[in-house]
């Protein structure tokens, strides 16, 4: 047993049962999680078992030290509560820095993986990464030295493939988890690299876990493979905040996240106008000037604190993914999407292939196009409709939204993607 202080009463503590991944699902705990990923996942909560079932080994996406919190990290703190679980995570760092062996949020030491994003050329960055492959084996070698008989090695980066594809012949099971590649996401510098690395990552794998439906599409054109799909969930935290919402302002509504190509602006700002009596709030770790065309309705803010999230969300009924038509949007399934319905917030996306399942989910709002148009209408119309009930009724609807999230949580992923490893014994 292990015991937690429960968020929102850190002078009181409660227990939770550990449970391991074998034979059933992990029980969700609440805990307070610091919300930039090196401190979510810095430190290791448990040491390595004495007589350890099985081993993992995650290639990560994206830096414990990066301030968005990905997949990998989710992954990686879930599976280290099990007891009979030895996991160690390789983060990627794309730095000139040399790689050493440091304690990361794995059960052992670590070494990192130099990705050179700073070469000059696609082929100088395959030649680096084989390279580097070669050479991290030796401390690689020393990290899995006890890891027992049934072990696997998840993919997450395709710049690793050589790493995983090496780790194949140790005895893992090489499991590829592919998140959002959809050609035109990558830049063209970069894309010739990702695709060769990509396609040798699926001509090798054992088996191919994907994020979305139309992901596992272009897996099957691309490769003939049969990928399994396994969303992305929603952290537990963020459950135990739905409730508490006190005040949610129904006149504000709510973006956090990157600022980048994959993020209509432009829809944004059109939204924004037609819609003057709506405050929009964007939360973003992104170095951005306010633009100066932009309507005032719309407020700029910083970065938020992973822990300090859901209390945030709370108090907004709706949110925004204001996604751009592209292909690589169409195969994303977003990172948010459960975290915001989870808070008790409904969600006005636009209509991504990647969501058409979820268009009758509770909290989904999905809009008949792309553009700031088509977002004001469906936000209008989910305005009135929230706007019409009593307050009972919307109290139902945050406990509808709340369980509807609780059905997809990364405890319950993890415990999906484990159990697909597993069949490719």
């Amino acid at each position: 047993m292990e015991t937690f202080p429960p968020p929102g009463n850190p002078g009181t503590v409660a227990t939770f049962d550990t449970t391991t991944l074998r034979g059933q699902p992990l029980q969700p705990r609440p805990f307070p999680l610091s919300m930039t990923a090196q401190a979510t996942i810095a430190k290791p909560s448990m040491t390595p078992p004495d007589s350890p079932s099985l081993g993992v080994l995650l290639l990560a996406h994206t830096e414990f030290s990066s301030p968005f919190v990905v997949g990998s990290h989710h992954l990686l703190r879930i599976l280290k509560r099990a007891r009979d679980i030895v996991v160690v995570g390789i983060e990627p760092f794309a730095g000139w820095r040399s790689s050493k062996l440091k304690k990361n949020n794995s059960s052992s030491l670590a070494p990192r993986l130099w990705i050179p994003l700073r070469a000059k050329s696609p082929l100088m960055r395959e030649q680096i990464l084989t390279l580097n492959a070669r050479l991290f084996r030796r401390q690689l070698a020393k990290t899995i030295k006890h890891f027992p008989r049934e072990r696997y090695v998840i993919l997450d980066n395709p710049y690793a493939v050589d790493i995983a594809c090496w780790l194949q012949t140790q005895g893992f099971r090489f499991i590829v988890r592919l998140t959002d590649w959809m050609p035109g996401q990558i830049p063209s510098p970069d894309r010739e690299t990702n695709f060769r690395m990509l396609r040798k990552a699926l001509a090798q794998c054992d088996a191919v876990i994907t994020t979305s439906a139309p992901l596992a599409r272009y897996v099957k054109i691309m490769s003939g493979r049969t990928a399994s799909v396994v969303t992305n969930g929603v952290d537990s935290f963020f459950l135990h905040h739905a409730l508490e919402s006190g005040e949610r302002d129904l006149q504000r509504v709510i973006y956090y996240g990157a600022l980048d190509d994959r993020i209509d602006l432009v829809a944004l700002c059109d939204l924004a106008t037609r819609l003057p009596a709506q405050a929009f709030d964007i939360y973003t770790p992104s170095s951005w000037a306010t633009p100066a065309d932009f309507p005032a309705n719309v407020h700029w803010h910083g970065p938020i604190r992973y822990e300090d999230l859901p209390r945030i969300l709370s108090k907004y009924n709706f949110a925004l993914l204001p996604f751009t038509n592209c292909s690589s949007n169409h195969g994303r399934f977003p990172m948010k999407l459960f975290e915001m319905i989870g808070s008790g917030v409904q969600v006005i996306a636009p209509p991504l292939r990647s969501l058409q399942e979820l268009k009758d989910h509770p909290g989904v709002h999905l809009s008949k196009t792309f553009g700031g148009a088509a977002l004001a209408q469906t936000l209008g119309t989910a305005w009135s409709q929230w706007a019409d009930l009593s307050p009972a009724d919307q109290a139902n609807v945050l406990k509808n939204l709340r369980a509807a999230a609780s059905e997809q949580t990364w405890e319950k992923k993890v415990t999906e993607i484990l159990a697909l490893c597993r069949s490719q014994n």
